[in-house]
């Protein structure tokens, strides 16, 4: 059986720290035996069980650890070491369980987005995508374990040039729309360029990656419940390479470019990223041919992003840029205040000797667009006769003097 990649990270990844559990008076744990069977009554070998965690009131009772998973063996019999929990927790009810279907003695894997990088939203569509529930009950004090019903699909994988894939790790990524995290498997093709994989009931198109190589997809099958399928898969596509530099004034020590991965979930987990070497310049190898965007990471200052377009095989060289220093804009001045109306004359006699002290009653139409309505103001002359009035409207609203009396 190859050895399992980091089995710890899909269990907290999954969100299944601790379960059910028994045992005795001085703590020690009691071995729980079961047998986990196909919907279709046949032995389910090599399979990974989950178990959820035991909680009360909304809290976690057992540790996070690898207690939590088993793998049968090739009858579909397991033993599971259930963490110290309580007695009660198994005496009554069956604990929950889920499955994962794929065969663990050609097969490895490992979630993605990783630890650093998970948000809860993945990991529940995760759980849907790539396990399913199962059916649990005591029997004459064994777990029986009924597991959703299973099937082989294989597929026969040929590089660019034609010849069969034999005698390197290819991964596989099962596609599956509105979601954005996938669980990657890691299998050896035989001697032929044949892959066995086993997936539970339903509909599946997945893709496939070869380092140094290249990489194809299938097409939408369907997996059939105790069947082996055969789904075709065009020729590699040859991956493309992209190289480039960062000019001095952007490089930094530690200096990384890296890809924007693609929305497509089964794909973008490939993300790649290159270090910057000393003389400013970087390779970035097993690319997707595809629109790609680089990003200059921990360089000095800001870079703009490098986008290219790139066609199977194809190498391209790009170079970064610095991104333009951004315009000060001019500090935001007050808008100018429109003047109110003003309105200054003389009052004078029949014989034009200045009036002091007289009162000037000046009406205001205020208008905008149209007339809005009427003020009075009153002012008085001074000592030469002179006045001043100002119309009392807003800003907004003009005021024009329509009579002075």
């Amino acid at each position: 059986m190859r050895p399992f990649t980091n089995p710890c990270s899909l269990l907290i990844l999954l969100g299944m720290s601790a379960i059910f559990s028994t045992a005795n008076a001085a703590g020690a744990v009691r071995p729980v035996e079961g047998d986990a069977v196909t919907a279709s009554g046949h032995p389910l070998a090599n399979a990974t069980l989950y178990f959820p965690p035991v909680r009360s009131r909304g809290v976690v009772e057992t540790p996070p650890g690898e207690q939590n998973t088993v793998v049968t063996d090739t009858r579909g019999h397991f033993v599971w070491a259930a963490p110290p929990a309580s007695v009660s927790a198994l005496a009554g009810d069956p604990p929950r369980c889920v499955a994962l279907a794929a065969d663990r003695s050609s097969a490895d894997f490992t979630p993605w987005p990783d630890l650093g990088q998970t948000a809860p939203d993945p990991l529940i569509t995760l759980m849907d995508h790539e396990t399913a529930p199962c059916e649990t009950k005591w029997t004459d004090g064994s777990l029986a374990v009924t597991v959703p019903d299973v099937g082989v699909v294989s597929m026969m994988l040929c590089g660019p040039d034609g010849d069969p894939i034999a005698g390197r790790d290819v991964q596989i990524a099962s596609y599956e729309p509105d979601t954005t995290a996938v669980v990657v498997y890691t299998l050896r093709p035989d001697s032929q360029g044949r892959i066995h994989t086993r997936w539970f009931t339903g509909r599946r198109r997945v893709f496939i990656f070869a380092a140094g190589l290249g990489f194809g997809s299938t097409g939408v099958f369907q997996v059939l419940p105790d069947k082996s399928i055969a789904a075709p898969i065009p020729a590699f596509v040859p991956f493309a390479e992209i190289s480039g530099s960062v000019p001095l004034k952007l490089q930094k020590p530690g200096a990384m470019v890296h890809i924007h991965g693609s929305s497509n979930s089964a794909t973008s987990w490939r993300a790649a990223s290159a270090p910057v070497r000393g003389d400013g310049s970087f390779v970035i190898h097993d690319v997707i041919p595809e629109m790609q965007v680089l990003q200059l990471l921990g360089g000095q200052g800001d870079a703009q992003l490098a986008s290219v377009w790139l066609r199977p095989g194809e190498r391209k060289h790009v170079v970064f840029r610095a991104a333009p220093t951004p315009s000060v804009p001019p500090a935001q001045l007050p808008a100018p205040r429109k003047p109110k109306t003003m309105l200054s004359g003389v009052v004078t006699n029949a014989q034009g000797a200045p009036v002091a002290g007289a009162d000037v009653y000046v009406i205001y139409d205020h208008w905008y667009m149209f007339p809005q309505r009427q003020s009075v103001v009153r002012v008085q002359t001074d000592a030469q006769g002179h006045y001043v009035s100002v119309s009392p409207g807003s800003d907004s609203i003009a005021g024009r003097p329509a009579h002075v009396y």
